[in-house]
């Protein structure tokens, strides 16, 4: 195949040139530069050009003929591919006195420019997911970042391009602009305040929640998802004192989990003063509600009167609710079982976030744990902060399931009483003896005997506990449960010996813990897996980052397609599987291993001339 041959190709042709087995060495030896511009714009043009070939290729063509192409293209995302990119690295905005001279001499100089952005402005996420392979990069849907990260390497220019990105249509770029400015003016964050999309205000609080002022202009915002973040981020006393005012749900739920308000122990009285306006919110659980919420949990199912009924009673209590304030208001539809539900939920959600937050007071955590509603004790049951007096009756709860829970989560109370799991063996039932043989601070005695209870799964979990001795794993590898050889091949503790027997089992659930057990590991001991006959389980070796050369040259002769294209796409495969991938009649193992190739600018050895030929 000659190069100037393609001079004359056509894009309903360019598909059969792209596949042919002589392409992929003449790309690697010359590039795409070498190759004559019909060519070049009857590959962008072609329908079936895969998309990462398409933007391998793009830095090849002159500003003309992108111009060109995006224009007549049949791709929908070659337009974004092609003039973003040209707008960043031709435009200069610095070298104009102000923004409306920039954008002036934009729409002078670079008019098809303005017309392709304002037909696709960026390249959507429906394209994105069109995209074959998905290879789109967050610089093609970010164009404008590579300007902004110039800025604080180039303090001579001038900073007014900030300020013209906050206009970008495509509120993703605005998005993004809030995480690369450094030192912004104060107008262009007020600019920030009022911008359109929530995105953009919600990023805004994630970036300068530190900055009372600011935040003080979110407090009104019309987004509930805003407020609500605003709420968990911010650290202003005086907002978080307003905030407590709230009615929503949402937002409360958001405010019991403030972490810049945790993170300074002891809470202040600033702390203080704002958890005792929260205590005393008519949303938190009364013990008069609790009969009217434990009827929601009594056979999964909800008492609707006994509801209603709890309702009407918090109402009474502050009239303003039901009219005025969310959940309540039934925006002009009738009460419905269907609204009843919404309401309970939206309690239950914001007692739940209550009851795991470690700023809640102990006095509603005492409430809590002595609620009948069980899913509401099995959430203080996972509260980091709990003292010890409430993980006693915690761990005294009828429902087993409570139980479990506080010995789950509770690591430091269970540390300083090692004797807890002894005193509960006897009485301890299936689910609770597979935590205390999965909790590392279980003895080596109670260890011992639990590696011999009759339930699997609890002899399993003493399989994958770290703090089981030799002996044990020893004699659990002799188990004929797949669930225990399975935790036992992922223990980091397990004896390498016993590991590599367990390469001989039939059962695929083992198989796959070892191959899940080295993904991050070098080694050959997964070339025996290499012909397995499961070829899900195949599927899974080339996909590991350390994956053994010699595996992957094994794996390059796989039957499976799928597989020789993750050979061919891993930087771990030799040289030699590569060239023999080439000689492949699937293109896109073909394309994959001319990329690997061309990374490592690997060049064939030149083939000996035949006998009597010099």
């Amino acid at each position: 195949m000659d190069i100037a041959e393609l001079s004359t190709a056509r894009s309903n042709t360019v598909n059969k040139i792209l596949t042919n087995p002589e392409f992929g060495a003449l790309l690697i030896e010359h590039g795409w530069a070498a190759f004559p511009e019909r060519f070049l714009k009857a590959v962008a043009n072609a329908k079936d050009t895969p998309s990462q070939l398409l933007l391998d290729m793009l830095p090849a063509l002159s500003l003309d003929l992108k111009i060109q192409v995006a224009q007549q293209s049949k791709q929908p995302f070659i337009v974004p591919c092609m003039i973003w990119p040209e707008l960043v690295r031709r435009w200069q905005p610095w070298e104009y006195g102000s923004e409306t001279q920039a954008w002036e001499a934009l729409n002078t100089h670079y008019p098809e420019w303005i017309e392709g952005l304002i037909s696709w402005p960026m390249a959507s996420r429906a394209d994105h997911e069109r995209a074959e392979d998905k290879i789109y990069s967050e610089y093609y849907l970010d164009p404008v970042g590579p300007i902004i990260d110039k800025l604080a390497a180039n303090p001579l220019w001038p900073a007014f391009w900030a300020t013209i990105a906050i206009h970008h249509p495509d509120e993703a770029v605005r998005e993004n602009l809030i995480f690369r400015l450094v030192n912004p003016p104060r107008t262009l964050l007020q600019a920030l305040v009022n911008d359109p999309s929530h995105l953009v205000r919600y990023k805004l609080i994630a970036c300068y929640y530190e900055d009372e002022a600011l935040m003080t202009d979110l407090l009104d915002d019309s987004n509930v998802w805003v407020r609500s973040h605003l709420a968990e981020r911010v650290a202003s006393g005086t907002i978080l004192a307003h905030l407590t005012q709230s009615m929503d749900l949402f937002i409360l739920s958001s405010l019991a989990h403030n972490q810049p308000l945790f993170q300074t122990p002891p809470p202040g009285e600033t702390a203080l003063l704002i958890w005792q306006k929260l205590a005393q919110h008519f949303y938190v659980f009364t013990e008069y509600s609790f009969a009217g919420m434990a009827a929601l949990a009594q056979g999964k199912a909800i008492d609707w009167p006994i509801f209603s009924r709890w309702v009407a009673q918090l109402a009474e209590n502050c009239p303003q609710l039901r009219d005025k304030t969310p959940p309540f208001r039934t925006f002009g539809y009738p009460a419905t079982e269907t609204n009843l539900h919404d309401i309970a939920n939206s309690l239950f959600q914001f007692n739940r976030s209550l009851a795991i937050s470690p700023l809640t007071p102990v006095a509603i955590l005492r409430l809590f744990s002595q609620c009948p509603f069980e899913m509401l004790r099995q959430e203080v049951a996972q509260n980091q902060a709990l003292p010890d007096p409430l993980i006693e009756i915690l761990l005294s709860d009828p429902s087993p399931e409570v139980a479990r829970l506080t010995l789950e989560h509770q690591t430091a109370y269970v540390q300083r009483h090692p004797d807890l799991f002894a005193e509960r063996i006897n009485a301890a039932g299936n689910v609770e003896r597979r935590v205390m043989a999965g909790n590392q601070h279980c003895s080596s005695a109670l260890l011992e005997l639990l590696a011999n209870d009759e339930d699997e799964m609890v002899r399993a979990a003493v399989a994958s506990n770290p703090q089981a001795s030799a002996e044990m794993l020893t004699a659990l590898a002799q188990d004929s449960s797949a669930e225990v050889l399975s935790s036992l091949a992922s223990n980091p503790h397990t004896p390498e010996d016993i590991r590599e027997q367990l390469f001989n089992s039939e059962h695929w659930i083992v198989l796959y813990s070892l191959v899940r057990f080295y993904t991050y590991r070098p080694t050959e001991l997964l070339n025996q897996l290499a012909q397995h006959s499961s070829l899900e389980l195949r599927e899974i070796l080339p996909g590991q980052p350390y994956a053994a050369a010699s595996l992957l040259a094994i794996m390059a002769h796989d039957k499976s397609v799928k597989i020789r294209r993750l050979v061919a796409k891993h930087p771990n495969t030799p040289d030699e599987s590569l060239v023999w991938l080439l000689t492949g009649n699937d293109e896109k193992v073909v394309k994959f291993a001319s990329q690997q190739l061309k990374k490592r600018q690997y060049r064939p050895s030149p083939r000996p001339s035949p006998k009597g030929k010099g």
